[in-house]
């Protein structure tokens, strides 16, 4: 008998195919993490074990204060956006006319549509819910339904904006701790250059 995470799977004679069938059948049931490592060992390979320590609320604990690569830099066109999770959150990354790559929290404060869902100029992205539109920093730019004598101040709104730099043609996120308001924002500690890779 083989033992993978305190599942007994008892072995037969069955042809390999039909016991590989099975073992992948059997992972599908399993958590993601350990469903790739039990696709793997059914496949003949093997991957090493990775733990996710769980925080205090229970969900997953993640390093901050540090850059993760998103995606090459060759996959983001000028006026063109996409989404991604990463550290559990939903993050739109576009990169605006200029050229210049940058990342928000995919998420409309007004009633928490994926901004990603909506439309991109190069210069704004505009919710495909009530047409509010965000700048490249965050801030709410336009809310088409306020009208002309309202006195509502837009500097209010804002999605929250993440640290974005592409160095050697990667596009690299930066998530600290706190606030990420500041555009100068982990530029003490730049992305990390590799040698090797990219210009």
């Amino acid at each position: 008998m083989a033992m993978h995470n305190a599942c007994i799977v008892k072995q037969t004679s069955r042809p390999v195919a039909t016991e590989r069938a099975a073992t992948v059948a059997f992972a599908n049931r399993l958590p993601p993490i350990t469903r790739r490592d039990a696709a793997a060992a059914a496949l003949g390979k093997s991957r090493p074990v990775v733990q996710i320590s769980a925080n205090q609320s229970g969900g997953p604990m993640f390093l901050r204060n540090l850059w993760y690569f998103a995606l090459p830099g060759a996959q983001l066109k000028r006026g063109a956006m996409t989404r991604k999770i990463m550290l559990d959150e939903p993050l739109l990354i576009a990169r605006d006319a200029d050229g210049e790559p940058f990342a928000l929290r995919d998420v409309c404060p007004h009633r928490g549509i994926p901004l990603s869902d909506g439309a991109f100029d190069g210069r704004e992205i505009e919710c495909c819910y009530h047409g509010w539109r965000f700048d490249r920093a965050g801030r709410c730019t336009a809310i088409p339904s306020l009208v002309a004598d309202q006195k509502f101040n837009l500097e209010r709104v804002r999605t929250r904006r993440y640290p974005c730099r592409e160095v050697q043609g990667n596009i690299w996120v930066f998530f600290s701790d706190g606030d990420d308001s500041d555009p100068s924002h982990g530029d003490d500690n730049p992305p990390p250059i590799i040698p090797g890779v990219g210009g």
